[in-house]
């Protein structure tokens, strides 16, 4: 009886003691067995539980709840096929409506935990026009602290384009079996094109990639990062670099996100722009009248 309180009390480091010792007194009582097994799971001791629960299966063959507990062992083992074995047992005896309901969303539970690959994405198509494409000031002359400066070429004046554009964003995730970390790749696209100023013409590439680990109440992980930027077909510049990020969960109302990140970033036309730049930054979130909202 006190193995059964402490069970109820959901102290089950200390059902699984004494009731294992009430199994040494009398190992083919069915309840001893199954609540044992039932400790054992909630005490992270799997392969344990399917011993036990084993044992029960013995004295009650056909018991669909011993076959049920089976299949949630098995299944935090990796044994999958057996988890589902069992599962199928006992939806081939009709059971209750709420009870096979329970058994289908925990084998499509097992077929997501089996998916290693996620993939995501979105397109986005634009049309714009601008009035001053090359943002040029109000006249070909403008004053300076040395005297006034003439403009040339095509800045000088002001144009109007319309411009076409396209964005796409892909993520792909790689999670790793039983295991809390999985490997992020995340890219985003983007292409636009004017209509009649060419020398515009943009075309960018940013790319990162690396692990992520549960830790926690947060997610951290370290990503290589790179990105590429061509101006009217030629590269304009290019950066590789490195960050570190850490999503932790406060609480359901607060999520902190600190990062820090270095890039090595170098102009294809000009090295003297050429430039390492050091960020840290510090985001949050959080929910307030229906909405969430960053900081």
């Amino acid at each position: 009886e006190q193995g059964f309180e402490a069970f109820r009390a959901k102290d089950y480091n200390r059902a699984y003691d004494l009731l294992s010792k009430a199994f040494a007194a009398d190992p083919g009582d069915f309840f001893i067995n199954f609540y044992l097994g039932r400790a054992a799971f909630e005490s992270g001791q799997y392969e344990m539980a399917v011993m036990v629960f084993d044992r029960a299966m013995m004295i009650r063959p056909s018991d669909p709840r011993v076959k049920l507990e089976l299949a949630r062992a098995y299944q935090r083992l990796g044994v999958n096929d057996m988890a589902r074995r069992y599962c199928r047992e006992v939806l081939q005896t009709d059971p209750p409506q709420a009870v096979k309901q329970n058994i289908e969303k925990f084998l499509a539970y097992i077929d997501r935990s089996e998916k290693r690959h996620f993939f995501s994405g979105s397109l986005a198509l634009g049309f714009d026009w601008d009035d001053n494409v090359w943002s040029s000031p109000g006249g070909d002359t403008i004053r300076t602290r040395i005297g006034e400066i003439s403009l040339t070429g095509p800045s000088a004046e002001e144009k109007e384009d319309m411009v076409f554009s396209a964005r796409l964003n892909l993520n792909h995730t790689l999670s790793f079996p039983f295991s809390k970390s999985a490997w992020q790749t995340r890219g985003v696209f983007f292409h636009s094109i004017y209509e009649q100023v060419g020398a515009l013409d943009t075309f960018f590439l940013d790319m990162e990639t690396g692990p992520e680990f549960a830790l926690g109440k947060g997610v951290a992980g370290v990503m290589a990062t790179a990105d590429y930027l061509e101006l009217d077909g030629s590269e304009y510049s290019s950066a590789l670099g490195v960050k570190a990020h850490y999503r932790y969960m406060v609480s359901p109302f607060l999520i902190l996100w600190p990062m820090l990140s270095y890039e090595n970033k170098s102009f294809e036309l000009n090295s003297r722009r050429n430039a390492d730049h050091l960020d840290l930054s510090l985001d949050a979130a959080f929910p307030f009248k229906g909405f969430w909202w960053g900081l």
